[in-house]
């Protein structure tokens, strides 16, 4: 089970999710309309693989901030399929977010080729971080060969929500404001609980 917490921001936070948490992926949002936007490197960078949160990506700058910010891949919102391709095909790891309504069959099908996972967001304006979950009914529309996470409105009251996902795709969760005291400062203990109780029903 692949643990991702995004919307990290300020060094020391950081510091104390990897130290207490200790998740697999740290997700840093470069979408300006965001309350969790990254504009300057942290003194403090997450030491393990770095995932790059862009909405309607410009290839250029999804580049700049890979080099800048050792990103190992990449979420995107919106970006073409031909720019997940190029993307994927210069080294990184391309995670298309999909805003789970309707058929999701249909709704990845472009990005079967391109995308290394799915991740399954709850429809919203702000593109991530509503604090609202989503139908996890609509995941049995799913039956393509790409894994996905699972993200949208996930707190300390959802483990038994992530474990009644019983899909054979699905492959990690995305924490993000279920678990902040402020945008972009999580609350590391909280987090603790969770993904060991996560992971202790996963071994």
């Amino acid at each position: 089970m692949i643990i991702k917490v995004c919307g990290l921001r300020e060094a020391d936070n950081i510091r104390d999710v990897e130290r207490l948490a200790s998740p697999d992926w740290a997700g840093l949002i470069f979408y300006d309309k965001s309350p969790r936007y990254v504009c300057t490197p942290p003194d403090y960078l997450p030491a393990g693989r770095r995932i790059g949160v862009f909405v309607n990506p410009d290839e250029a700058d999804v580049w700049q901030h890979a080099r800048d910010y050792g990103l190992w891949g990449v979420q995107t919102y919106g970006a073409t399929p031909s720019l997940c391709r190029r993307l994927r095909e210069g080294g990184l790891a391309v995670i298309v977010a999909i805003h789970a309504e309707g058929d999701l069959d249909r709704l990845t099908r472009p990005y079967m080729q391109c995308a290394d996972y799915f991740l399954f967001d709850t429809p919203c304006e702000t593109f991530g971080g509503s604090g609202r979950c989503f139908n996890h009914t609509l995941l049995n529309s799913y039956h393509g060969e790409v894994p996905f996470l699972l993200s949208g409105g996930l707190n300390a009251e959802s483990v038994d929500a992530v474990l009644a996902v019983s899909h054979p795709k699905h492959c990690g969760i995305d924490l993000n404001s279920g678990f902040e005291t402020a945008p972009a400062r999580k609350d590391a203990n909280l987090l603790k609980r969770f993904i060991d109780t996560i992971r202790a029903s996963h071994a």
